[in-house]
């Protein structure tokens, strides 16, 4: 009797030892399996590893990259990261507005010029004259002859009043014809600066047009880099009542 006593204590204890070995092996594998969770590896089709999610502050507006090269040209190439070809808008923008500051300020100085001319020569009082009227100081000698010419052309309205300060005589055909060619020189100056404006007005929209391209550029550009197909595994613990007893691998993608 003492003997089976002594025999199933000894079997006790080894059937102890073993159960205490067994769930110790289980935490082993516990661990293992929750460092393997945690140092999930990434794998890819030539993707690079620093890949990260892509969202839609990362964008590039096409419509503000428009709008801001239409109100300054370059600027929206700057907003959408390509102001290497931006900056020649830029540039073009300033040179075209120097331009016609330049031409604005030549061709008033050259005016100025022929109406100071035709008060030393003609008598011309400028004060108060339209446009008109220097150009028809410029084909009279006088203008007695000038308001001849309105009356035969039945012209009533256009006739000048001597008395009115409207009055000039010019000493000779030469010093008419100087004039004429300085206020020539000085309309077409201040009418060509009009073409200057018109290409300040093609810059701002070529330039809106190359900065919604290149905010698309950009944007397909991020939709290209988050589209490489890549996969990682995702290693995960089977639990049977609160106890590991087992694992199970998946696989997630991303296209």
């Amino acid at each position: 009797m003492n003997k089976l006593f002594f025999l199933a204590f000894i079997g006790s204890i080894i059937f102890a030892e073993g159960i205490c070995a067994q769930s110790a092996n289980r935490q082993d594998i516990h661990q293992q399996l929750l460092g393997m969770s945690m140092q999930e590896k990434l794998h890819d089709s030539g993707y690079n590893p620093a890949f990260t999610e892509i969202d839609g502050s990362q964008r590039k507006s096409v419509f503000l990259a428009v709008l801001y090269s239409m109100i300054i040209p370059g600027a929206g190439e700057y907003y959408a990261e390509k102001y290497s070809r931006g900056k020649y808008f830029t540039i073009a923008e300033a040179g075209l507005w120097l331009t016609y500051a330049g031409c604005q300020i030549y061709g008033r100085h050259v005016q100025n010029d022929a109406r100071l001319y035709a008060a030393l020569n003609a008598g011309v009082q400028s004060e108060g004259k339209d446009d008109d009227y220097f150009v028809n100081i410029g084909n009279f000698d006088n203008i007695y002859q000038y308001n001849e010419k309105k009356l035969q052309d039945r012209r009533l309205d256009l006739l000048y009043d001597p008395s009115a300060g409207y009055a000039w005589e010019w000493k000779s055909a030469v010093e008419r014809q100087r004039y004429r060619d300085l206020r020539i020189s000085s309309g077409n100056i201040l009418y060509n600066s009009r073409f200057i404006v018109a290409a300040v007005i093609a810059n701002h929209i070529v330039s809106a047009i190359s900065a919604g391209k290149a905010a698309s550029d950009y944007n397909k550009a991020l939709e290209g880099t988050s589209g490489n197909w890549h996969w990682r595994l995702c290693p995960q613990i089977v639990m049977t009542s609160g106890i590991p007893d087992g694992f199970s691998v998946g696989i997630e993608t991303h296209f």
